[in-house]
């Protein structure tokens, strides 16, 4: 249930980005809605939901990723704004990142592993279709990013990094759970 709303979650993300294509050029978002359209129309009913489990999982290890570079950003500005704390941000976010470094490695060997022995679409297709996806997204991230201002102040600062023990584990927990990586029968060579 919870990739389904992933799934759902993501469309619905994605498809505010097409919107803002200039005109007469395709977004990256409207190629990967292109691609992952003309993907679906091969596509039986079975195929089509293990694609969608399939993209819910990849979907919820992209956010994982975009929130770690989110994390390092702001990180690196209160290093700056901030710079007698600096060395105690940076080794706070060195362990952090550490932390989920190898779930996050983990996760990539599953996404490889099932594209290489998935049934529900030919394997040239489907890395294309995840690299139309990782542009939109990236696309996204971009567009959200010219209207972020970095924390910086002190307080803020100390939050991000008092919230850091508890986004590790919840973000290895939506990895793990997204993955089914704490499961026997996980496929991760």
């Amino acid at each position: 249930m919870f990739r389904y709303m992933c799934f759902g979650l993501l469309s619905v993300l994605i498809s505010f980005g097409s919107a803002n294509a200039e005109e007469g050029a395709l977004s990256p978002v409207k190629q990967y809605e292109n691609a992952a359209g003309k993907l679906m129309a091969e596509m039986d009913e079975a195929q089509k939901a293990s694609y969608g489990i399939f993209l819910a999982s990849y979907s919820s290890l992209s956010a994982v990723k975009g929130v770690r570079e989110a994390v390092k950003t702001g990180i690196g500005s209160c290093g700056l704004q901030n710079p007698d704390r600096k060395e105690t941000y940076d080794s706070k976010f060195e362990a952090w990142n550490k932390a989920l470094d190898e779930t996050v490695v983990q996760a990539d060997q599953v996404i490889e592993n099932t594209i290489k022995v998935q049934r529900f679409a030919p394997v040239v297709d489907l890395r294309e279709v995840v690299e139309y996806f990782d542009a939109a997204m990236a696309f996204r991230e971009n567009e959200a990013k010219a209207n972020e201002v970095p924390v910086s102040d002190l307080e803020g600062c100390d939050k991000l990094i008092d919230s850091m023990d508890e986004t590790q584990e919840n973000l290895t927990r939506l990895i793990r759970e997204s993955f089914g990586l704490d499961r026997q029968d996980s496929v991760t060579e």
